[in-house]
């Protein structure tokens, strides 16, 4: 038989009328066991014909009925005769017909004896015979014994070659999905090694796939997308997507672990298609996702291994442009430093510095301010220090509107350059101040600092190394006010220098001169009255009116000039601080030029020789035995 046909239909067909020939029965009907326990309505031959669309939808457990559970249990041929009425044990699975006698015949497989009784049933013959036929006798039921056999082994043969050649498909299915796979990798791997950008990365997988590929950033901004030639279409998901909860709840099951996610198809919020996303990972973090766009063939089990593939190779060439980045920047952030480190330290070759600045797209004569805020030594690690430095640069830009273009460092602080800066109309350093006052108290766990100054507009290359200067002076004395995150204005704290230097008139000259210059510069240059408006309206008890009727002007000039004071050195007109420090400083070159020195000394006396030190804890006990003596009076 198996000669005959190898197709088990076939063999089946064979089966029921060879049966119905040797024991001249009227039907034939054939059920198989499968590998859920149940049997199957296979074929069915009835009269010379086929009729396998009678059985076919028919099924019923190993113990349906009685008839059936003794031809499991016996595994013997099981005759029926004359039952009572239809209930023959087919009646319950809906046959067009009544069957009063007949034969069930089991189908075995001889099978080890470790596997039970039941299993070792394959599937049962049914042969029906009319009312008028001749009684079965026991020849019949050993021919029909002998051919179960026959037709068992045909059968297990038909299916031993039936899961061959599912195995063989299987195995060619998985050596094609193998072969596609690797084919894949070398396509992804060479454009990688080869130093194809992402955009060329993209368009290899867009080759393997046949399909859109799109590669979003962790927010789902579209950085990069190819589709097949010919195809026309919007890259990117719709926004309404995007926006919506069901994708959110989508793609937060995407994370941490699982590798992809179809997503299907959503009408109501603009998907018509699946997507498959898979994530980009980059040095353990989320980074972004890689779609495919199912258009045309469906996406299979193939696809998704690439696509996966894929995915990790971009995730890698992310890494390696976000590195190369990370590289550039540190090299730039150090020729930066050196070139600030020059600026404000290194030999004054004016014309080098103009030179070197421009290359760094610097222009020195637009204006800039030195930032400088001291820091903790002792957390001092080099790439923590460059790192928070490189933050709170980029965080000083942000808040204060200005750029940083260079950054480093000094043995006790960090210094900023912030430029370039607006019109002197406009220009609000004291506005500046507070910005940064207010960034460092907010963030003061992430940066650690909490004193600071400012330096006065630096608006000529020869500015910036006495700009360095007075800031580290500043923040110096701004370390002795007491509070909490202090960033100073230079000048500022002039009056508490003079006391902290003691009483040598060449400290006194440094503090008034750095505070007055930039305003006689201003008046010699521009044959201006800034200092003697200044004087007046010490004069006149800081009233405008009185000043404008003192020196024979208009209120509104009067306010023009001190505006335009506040934007030369920084000296806010309605500052009592700046005020009393004004005041000083002019009676301070007053005094020197009735006597013989009317400038400062080349090579001043530093403070700590001057008893910088010693000043300072007096003038500290001072401060704490006033408030005890305010304690005492209070209570």
């Amino acid at each position: 038989m198996s000669a005959q046909s190898s197709d088990l239909d076939s063999i089946l067909h064979l089966v029921a009328r060879r049966i119905c020939e040797l024991l001249s029965a009227q039907r034939c009907s054939i059920f198989l066991r499968d590998e859920d326990g149940l049997l199957h309505g296979a074929v069915l031959h009835a009269c010379g014909i086929d009729i396998d669309s009678q059985v076919k939808g028919l099924s019923a457990p190993l113990d349906h009925d009685e008839f059936t559970r003794e031809l499991i249990e016996t595994k013997q041929v099981v005759v029926v005769k004359d039952p009572p009425g239809n209930a023959a044990p087919t009646t319950s699975w809906s046959l067009p017909w009544t069957v009063h006698r007949g034969l069930g015949v089991p189908l075995l497989f001889d099978g080890p004896r470790s596997v039970p009784a039941r299993l070792r049933v394959i599937g049962v013959v049914y042969i029906h015979t009319l009312d008028d036929d001749p009684p079965v006798t026991s020849l019949d039921i050993e021919v029909a014994r002998t051919f179960s056999r026959l037709a068992s082994f045909a059968i297990r043969h038909a299916w031993t070659m039936q899961r061959s050649v599912k195995r063989s498909e299987e195995v060619e299915r998985q050596r094609t999905t193998l072969s596609q796979l690797n084919r894949a990798h070398i396509s992804l791997t060479e454009g990688f090694v080869s130093g194809a950008d992402l955009k060329g990365l993209i368009g290899r997988l867009v080759t393997l796939l046949r399909k859109p590929v799109t590669v979003y950033d962790e927010e789902f901004r579209v950085i990069g997308w190819e589709a097949p030639d010919g195809l026309a279409m919007t890259p990117g998901l719709p926004a309404q997507a995007v926006r919506s909860t069901w994708f959110t709840r989508q793609v937060t099951d995407l994370l941490p672990t699982r590798t992809s996610l179809m997503i299907p198809p959503f009408p109501p919020v603009g998907l018509m298609s699946r997507r498959l996303i898979c994530p980009l990972r980059v040095d353990g973090a989320h980074a972004g996702y890689l779609e495919v766009t199912e258009l045309g063939q469906q996406i299979d089990m193939t696809d998704i291994k690439v696509a996966e593939h894929g995915a990790t190779v971009i995730s890698l060439q992310l890494l390696t442009e976000r590195r190369a980045d990370l590289a550039e920047d540190h090299a730039q952030a150090n020729l930066l430093a050196d070139f600030l480190d020059d600026l404000l330290r290194g030999p004054p070759n004016h014309a080098l510095l103009m030179s070197r600045a421009r290359q760094y797209g610097i222009n020195l004569d637009e204006g800039h301010v030195i930032v400088r805020l001291a820091r903790d030594t002792s957390d001092d690690d080099g790439a923590y220090c460059s790192d928070r430095r490189r933050k709170l640069g980029r965080a000083l830009a942000e808040r204060t509107g200005l750029g940083c273009p260079a950054t480093t460092t000094a043995p006790d602080a960090d210094l900023f350059l912030l430029g370039p800066l607006p019109d002197e109309e406009s220009f609000d350093l004291p506005a500046i101040r507070q910005t940064v006052e207010d960034l460092l108290s907010e963030r003061v766990e992430d940066f650690g600092i909490c004193f600071g100054a400012i330096s006065r507009p630096c608006r000529h290359v020869r500015d910036y190394a006495s700009a360095d200067t007075e800031v580290a002076e500043s923040v110096r004395f701004a370390s002795a006010t007491g509070r909490d995150v202090v960033v100073a204005l230079q000048p500022e704290h002039g009056l508490l220098k003079v006391l902290l230097t003691g009483p040598d008139l060449n400290a006194s000259l440094l503090f008034a001169h750095e505070l007055l210059d930039p305003i006689l510069a201003f008046d010699e240059s521009n044959d201006g009255e800034l200092l003697r408006t200044l004087r007046a309206y010490l004069i006149n008890d800081v009233k405008i009116r009185p000043t404008s009727e003192y020196l024979g002007v208009h209120e509104n000039t009067i306010r023009y000039r001190l505006s335009k004071v506040r934007s030369v050195c920084s000296i806010d007109s309605d500052c009592l601080d700046d005020l009393l420090d004004l005041r000083l400083a002019i009676q301070v070159i007053d005094a020197a030029e009735s006597s013989d020195q009317a400038r400062p000394r080349e090579t001043p006396v530093s403070p700590g020789a001057m008893g910088f030190d010693e000043n300072l804890r007096r003038l500290q006990a001072l401060e704490k035995r006033a408030s005890t003596t305010s304690a005492t009076m209070t209570a």
